[in-house]
């Protein structure tokens, strides 16, 4: 039985488009600061969801062995894959592809002399509004909003400076795309603040933002089509530690957000879609002690989560495991030992993997081979001894 998406990008979009994967080497201000290596690795994991819209991604995300095994674990895709090498061979094959007469489905926004606007699906000013972290109240139902405020930078040490009620959720107020929590600081001394300011200077105005004590943590995911049908694609579990850093995801049949959570996400999604978004977006909601509903950010673009909650029933159908924790690895041994254990784990019926990076050291010396994939298990305790077996072969 082969493992299929439940939507794919080319029933959203139609035909004449291709994926362009990668963030603008110029716009990482804010989104794979000073890691370019994850920036070329990612790129590979979206590519099992085009069903047959063509993808261009990193030529070293998803190598040739790499596609084979995910044909073994049962992955079904005929999206034609288009390489580029490096930052500068990004924007060449982008431009080819655009002279060929291909529309690009971006989810970061491009200086405009390496994407026209008119060459891109859903406008770039649309995108850089939805995603603004200060544009969340306009598109968020008022009961679902956080305690938060607007600071201009420039004043942020004065407006805090008898703040106490630690800790404090500050995040950057940008045009730029984000995301993997650059953009946020949560900052439990008056010192943290300090280092904040600093380190969001660049921003003319952040985001203040009550610390939430939240009892779930979900990231839940929706789909837009040219026509403006809206699907939700369900929710997972966001695994944060004490210092608000995210391990993973938990996926699960009993992972299933609250009503007033799925509606605040489609109401959302409404308002994305009467300003021309097409494509997929995840929304992080906080379920409070109150039973109360907050979203706390939103993401314009395919998420950690999207791929794996496309995929989860027909993963269930596929080896009848049902937790299911979506993870990236990082080797410590060489690619040909991360293969290794990936086809071993695959033909026990344990790992469903999305992508693997053979980094080109010519390129990226100090990078290591990344595995991206899904944990499989009965129970979570199985997967997590599952993990551990990945941890004594390497794997962290």
């Amino acid at each position: 039985m082969a493992i299929l998406p439940k939507i794919t990008l080319l029933d959203l979009c139609g035909p004449g488009y291709i994926f362009n994967a990668r963030v603008s080497a110029r716009a990482t201000n804010w989104v794979f600061k000073d890691d370019p290596a994850r920036a070329d690795a990612v790129t590979g994991n979206l590519l099992v969801s085009m069903g047959g819209m063509p993808i261009l991604f990193n030529q070293d995300a998803n190598p040739d062995e790499s596609i084979q095994l995910l044909h073994e674990a049962g992955h079904k895709f005929s999206a034609k894959i288009h390489r580029f090498s490096d930052e500068r061979d990004h924007i060449r094959q982008t431009q080819r592809l655009i002279k060929q007469g291909w529309k690009m489905v971006t989810q970061h926004v491009y200086p405009v002399d390496e994407i026209a606007p008119e060459c891109c699906l859903v406008n770039p000013a649309t995108l850089s509004y939805l995603n603004n972290k200060e544009s969340l109240p306009e598109l968020v139902s008022f009961e679902h909003v956080p305690q938060r405020k607007i600071v201009p930078t420039s004043t942020l040490l004065q407006e805090l400076a008898n703040y106490r009620q630690f800790p404090i959720v500050i995040k950057a107020v940008t045009d730029e795309s984000s995301g993997g929590g650059v953009d946020i600081m949560i900052c439990n001394t008056l010192d943290d603040i300090k280092i904040a300011a600093s380190y969001f200077s660049d921003c003319f105005k952040v985001v203040v933002e009550d610390f939430m004590k939240i009892k779930s943590n979900y990231c839940m995911s929706y789909a837009a089509s040219m026509n403006g049908e809206i699907f939700y694609a369900g929710a997972s579990e966001q695994i944060i530690d004490d210092r608000g850093e995210q391990y993973g995801n938990w996926l699960g049949r009993d992972i299933i957000a609250p009503d007033p959570a799925v509606k605040a996400g489609y109401d959302v999604m409404k308002k994305a879609v009467s300003r021309g978004y097409v494509g997929f977006a995840g929304f992080d909601m906080a379920v409070l002690d109150d039973g109360s509903v907050k979203v706390f950010d939103l993401n314009f673009r395919y998420n950690a989560s999207t791929v794996p909650l496309l995929i989860y029933d027909s993963i269930v159908k596929h080896i009848g495991k049902s937790e299911i924790l979506l993870h990236g690895w990082e080797c410590q041994g060489t690619y040909e030992d991360l293969i290794k254990t990936a086809r071993n784990a695959v033909h026990q019926g344990y790992l469903i993997p999305t992508n693997i990076y053979n980094p080109t050291l010519s390129i990226r010396p100090n990078a290591r081979p990344m595995l991206f994939g899904l944990l499989c298990g009965s129970t979570r305790e199985e997967v997590f001894e599952r993990n551990e077996g990945f941890l004594k072969q390497g794997l962290v």
